[in-house]
């Protein structure tokens, strides 16, 4: 999936009146050999990140899993200050 589809898809889900969730977290795969639609850390923090967090019901990011995570040499690490603190997104 491409980042504009990611974000435009994101958007249908944020806005739809048939979600109610009040927060909504962007599930991820946290390395490529897991699945597909894996999404490289600098596409998400440097397109999709800044994006998503415009909406008020975004709750944050959630990897599949810790073990792909150190595999994929951390990257949550990568990717925490966009998720928790972005300052490209003000």
């Amino acid at each position: 999936m491409s980042a504009d589809n990611l974000i435009k898809s994101w958007r249908t889900w944020t806005t739809s009146k048939e979600v109610r969730a009040a927060k909504i977290f962007l599930g991820l795969m946290a390395a490529e050999d897991i699945a597909s639609g894996y999404i490289p850390a600098g596409v998400l923090t440097s397109e999709i990140i800044p994006e998503i967090r415009k909406s008020s019901k975004y709750g944050g990011v959630m990897l599949w899993s810790k073990y792909w995570d150190e595999v994929n040499h951390d990257y949550s690490a990568a990717i925490f200050d966009s998720v928790t603190n972005c300052t490209k997104c003000e």
